[in-house]
This record gives C-alpha cells, structure tokens and sequence, in this order.
C-alpha cells in the first residue's frame, strides 16, 4: 500500500496487494464515507497474487484521510492483518499582492492542508514585507 497525494477533487485510486498465496483471501476497504462514491475493485488470485483496489471519485476526495486494508484468510486462521494509507490532498491558491507602488503579484501555489499554519506565516511575513 502506498500513500497518495492528489489535488482537491482529484479522482484516486489505492491498491491493497497480498503476494505469495495459494488460496484466496478477504480483502477490504475502510475509511470513506460514501460507499456510492467508491469502486471496491476485486482482482482475482493469480500467479499467487490477490489485489483490491479503492477507487475514489472527486467528491470524496476533499480532506486528508487515512483509509484501511484489512486481509483475513476465508479459514480465518491467519488472522485479520491490517495496512493503512494516507490520502494528502492539496488545493491551488491564488492571491495577488500589492506592493510598493501599487506593483501587483500575482502567485499560484499549491499546498497540503497539512502546512495550512505555515501558509499563514507565510502571508503573515508577505504582508510585513508589503509595508516597507
């Protein structure tokens, strides 16, 4: 499993991959809240590899989120093991800033919701360099 980072609204897709079977396991996705806005993907046993794939559509895909994996054997006997991944979503920003003279820049950058307090530094310490 790996984790994915994407654009707000941005269409994903996670894949869950168990190697080395000789039978067929139960493979699951958990974590989103729409099950109308998801595709649980089944890809048969083969070559001793099982897969799932969790695919997201955009309106699902708006805040970071971890979703689960869990894989369980249909004997049950090999237990429930679970895997997790991390969607990270980022939005485009655009603002302009005037500066001396009425001199106007226009930025563009993206950023994760993550660093949402270290933007705000960010146009804190643009805001005092405007002012000189």
């Amino acid at each position: 499993i790996s984790n994915v980072e994407v654009r707000i609204g941005t269409p994903c897709t996670f894949s869950c991959s168990v190697t080395g079977l000789t039978d067929t396991v139960t493979i699951t996705w958990s974590g989103y809240n729409d099950p109308g806005q998801i595709q649980d993907i089944d890809v048969a046993l083969e070559n001793g590899k099982q897969t799932k794939k969790l695919v997201l559509s955009p309106s699902e895909v708006f805040v970071d989120k971890t979703y689960t994996c869990s894989i369980s054997s249909f004997s049950g006997s090999a237990g429930i093991q679970e895997e997790h991944a991390k969607l990270d979503v980022y939005s485009k920003t655009e603002f302009i800033l005037s500066i001396y003279h009425n001199v106007d820049i226009k930025i563009n950058f993206y950023f994760s919701y993550v660093y949402f307090f270290y933007f705000l530094s960010f146009l804190y310490l643009l805001s005092k360099l405007s002012t000189c």
